[in-house]
């Protein structure tokens, strides 16, 4: 009852009522009305810290940063609310501590401000609108850099080797040149090995292989047996990769004679001598021997050659002549 003296417009230097008895607050410690824990603005841009508190006597603000005082800046005034900071810097960035105090005590809050960005540089004349568009250009242009390098490394390091074997199909006659090729990706380093059915291939006199990794091999004067599967294996560090090819070989030599069936005859000859026997084979046959009298159509003459008449289909194969003399067969 003695705080009742008078209206609070008294404290405003306003006259006194008649009749009116004047009042006066009472006296406290500050209290915090407002607080904040953390602040995040932009570079430039205008961010307030609230720090608003209540006391009588009114109380007093002090701001530290990073636990000292905050130093004199044109960009940093207390507002009614709080810390306005103008034009916010990365330096700006830290913790900061509210304290208010008066006659009858003290209250702090604090919180952390984070500045994102950075301050673009202006020129003496206040510009600097062009040096934010090269910064962002440079920004995006680094990103793209680093992206891709680090795309190039993942997919360096991780790609598997594969190894591939080109043609895919070979087909061929004995005494025929037959070439293959393996094809490597995955490493641009590596070692690389033949095979034939198992076995490794070495150079020889009919055989080369070529290219910086040894990636091509050709073969000359291929035998029937020289047939099978051909094999590619690749080899880097602890990767290896491997493709083959299966590799055909047909018949003898290709000398062959055509001719039309039920129209013409066919007379073969042996080099060098008369030919003592003979031999037949289809494409997929044993060599099976031909009778001197075989029969009407097929006739072992006295020189050794044969003679085919009104020549069949089942005809059409390969023919062996064996020769002999003094010296050998």
């Amino acid at each position: 009852r003695t705080a009742l003296r008078g209206t609070l417009s008294d404290l405003r230097g306003e006259p006194e009522s008649p009749g009116v008895k004047r009042c006066y607050p009472a006296n406290s410690a500050p209290h915090i009305l407002d607080s904040f824990e953390r602040r995040e603005v932009m570079s430039s841009h205008r961010v307030e810290l609230p720090c608003k508190a209540s006391g009588h006597p009114a109380p007093k603000y002090r701001w530290l940063k990073d636990n000292r005082p905050l130093e004199p800046d044109a960009r940093f005034r207390q507002s009614v609310a709080g810390l306005l900071i103008e034009r916010a810097q990365p330096a700006d960035a830290g913790a900061y501590v509210c304290e208010v105090w008066n006659a009858y005590g003290t209250a702090e809050v604090g919180g952390m401000l984070l500045v994102k960005g950075q301050c673009p540089v202006r020129s003496a004349g206040g510009g600097g609108g062009w040096w934010m568009v090269v910064v962002f250009v440079v920004r995006v242009v680094m990103i793209v850099v680093v992206v891709t390098v680090v795309v190039f490394v993942v997919v360096k390091v991780f790609v598997p080797l594969k190894a591939v074997v080109s043609p895919r199909k070979v087909k061929g006659s004995v005494g025929s040149q037959v070439s293959l090729s393996c094809g490597v990706t995955g490493s641009e380093e590596y070692q690389l090995s033949w095979y034939r059915n198992g076995e490794l291939i070495y150079p020889g006199s009919s055989v080369r292989v070529t290219g910086q990794n040894r990636e091509n091999l050709v073969m000359g004067g291929m035998a029937k047996s020289d047939g099978g599967a051909y094999q590619c294996f690749a080899r880097h560090g602890k990767m290896a990769a491997q493709d083959f090819v299966q590799v055909i070989l047909e018949g003898l030599p290709p000398k062959s004679w055509r001719t039309i069936l039920g129209r013409a005859r066919l007379k073969l000859h042996g080099r060098f001598a008369a030919c003592r026997s003979w031999a037949h084979a289809g494409p997929i046959d044993q060599f099976h021997p031909i009778a001197p009298n075989s029969g009407f159509r097929i006739e072992v003459l006295v020189n050794g050659s044969l003679l085919i008449k009104h020549v069949l289909e089942e005809d059409s194969g390969f023919y062996l002549c064996r020769v002999s003399n003094d010296v050998g067969a």
